[in-house]
């Protein structure tokens, strides 16, 4: 059996209508509510936030800063439109003021769409009460101004909401490389957006600031930056590199146990070295002193002098006999240096011979010697004393009486001669080294003599 009502109902192109309308509306709803259904989340984000961390019933909001004032950003992220109807501001638990948006134009947000609500910053609402949205032609501005901590949450007219607080405090974090801190004036926990602050690289001894990195840069310090976020700053130090400057004033060397490149603090060994005939005299400069080897810590450019003064020394030579002669150069007084050649050369004295050489440096044959002065030198000249033979022949009957009588004479030596003939001869002269007939004669020994005396009958 069929129902009249339906019949009634279906009869007519009206009614049809009415049916497929009916159905098509229920369908719509029933998308509708599946894409944008009613989720409540709080996003908390800075104010330079542009995008809040959950999407809900497809509307997301941010709270933040945009071209010198706070603004409240409203995106659809769902595919299906919708109209938003009332904006409500939290400052703390039951204090609240609120915008209605349904008659502000722009409110609909079609899928992918963001409405961007700003604040006026000449006027703020009564808690309790509601405040003005006008449509300046491009933008809603709520008759508001926001104050850290305010909780934004936006309705739609379905009923579903989503909202974001402003936190209205932002951080410098700042970060080192190397040795060396970053001073901050003013320095506070957190700042507001347009604060300045002024940041002052230090560096620690034996570094220096080499530059800024993160939300600055360059190498002015020091170096302002204003707040418009969260802000990192890096500041690098880099170890500085010294110069150790090292005169020598003389013949020597120095050793160093490290050649650099120098940092501050290190320690560098100087060991002086003198060349020979030269001793190390001291240092200078940012050394001082006589210690040999001595340690330098590096604070700087460093530069230190090390002094060798040359030695000097003297050829002392002795002459034995004395009266033996002598040796030239006269070596008394002067002052020689190391690798001097100094040529000695003896002379003897009548009645001398010269025997040889003793001492430093004079090793070797001949009389002349080259003395190499490798310090202080003494050498020894011996000189010998001749010894002289007289020698008597006798022509003819008679002899001779030497006084002294001796087998040898020394230069100088006066001997007397006495010419004693035998019974019937008588004394005629001299000849050889001594002439005359004088009798007795003397005779001065001066080298070998040969004397010859004669007797006749």
């Amino acid at each position: 059996m069929h129902n009249p009502s339906l019949i009634k109902l279906f009869g007519c192109r009206r009614g049809l209508a009415v049916v497929v309308g009916s159905i098509l509306f229920l369908v719509i709803l029933l998308f509708f509510f599946t894409n944008v259904y009613l989720w409540h989340d709080q996003a908390t984000r800075r104010m330079d936030s542009v995008v809040a961390d959950k999407v809900n019933s497809g509307i997301e909001v941010s709270v933040g800063w945009n071209a010198s004032t706070y603004v409240v950003n409203v995106t659809n992220r769902g595919g299906v439109g919708c109209a938003l109807s009332r904006l409500w501001i939290h400052r703390n638990a039951g204090d609240h003021v609120y915008a209605d948006l349904e008659n502000v134009m722009g409110t609909w947000l079609s899928g992918g769409a963001t409405l961007q609500l700003r604040m006026d910053s000449n006027a703020t609402g009564p808690y309790g009460s509601s405040v003005d949205v006008v449509w300046d032609g491009q933008f809603a501005v709520v008759q508001y101004w926001p104050e850290d901590g305010d909780v934004f949450k936006v309705l739609t007219t379905l009923g579903n909401s989503a909202e974001a607080t402003l936190v209205d405090a932002f951080t410098i974090l700042v970060s080192s490389v190397g040795n060396g801190s970053v001073v901050l004036d003013p320095d506070q926990a957190t700042y507001v957006y347009g604060d300045v602050v002024e940041l002052t690289a230090v560096a620690d001894v034996g570094w220096s600031f080499s530059g800024w990195s993160g939300d600055l840069s360059g190498s002015n310090n020091p170096e302002s930056i204003t707040i418009d976020g969260d802000k990192v700053v890096n500041a690098t130090f880099t170890l500085d590199v010294y110069t150790l400057n090292l005169t020598i004033v003389g013949d020597g060397v120095v050793a160093l146990n490290y050649t650099g490149p120098y940092n501050y603090g290190d320690w560098v060994e100087l060991d002086a070295v003198a060349d020979p005939g030269w001793t190390f005299a001291g240092w200078s400069g940012n050394l001082t002193g006589l210690a040999d080897p001595e340690y330098l810590l590096v604070t700087g450019n460093m530069t230190v002098n090390a002094t060798f003064t040359q030695n000097e020394y003297s050829i002392t030579v002795t002459v034995t006999p004395s009266e033996g002669g002598f040796v030239s150069p006269e070596t008394s007084g002067v002052v020689y240096h190391y690798g001097d050649v100094v040529t000695l050369t003896p002379t003897v004295n009548p009645g001398y011979s010269f025997a040889g050489w003793s001492g430093d440096g004079v090793d070797g044959a001949g009389d002349t010697r080259e003395v190499n002065v490798t310090g202080d030198m003494a050498v020894t000249a011996s000189f010998t004393q001749d010894q002289y033979t007289l020698t008597i022949n006798v022509v003819g009957g008679g002899s001779v009486a030497q006084n002294p009588d001796q087998a040898t004479y020394l230069y100088g030596d006066v001997v007397e001669l006495t010419a004693v003939p035998d019974v019937g001869w008588s004394f005629s002269g001299w000849s050889g080294d001594l002439s005359g007939n004088n009798n007795p004669e003397t005779i001065t020994m001066d080298d070998n003599k040969v004397v010859t005396v004669t007797f006749t009958l």
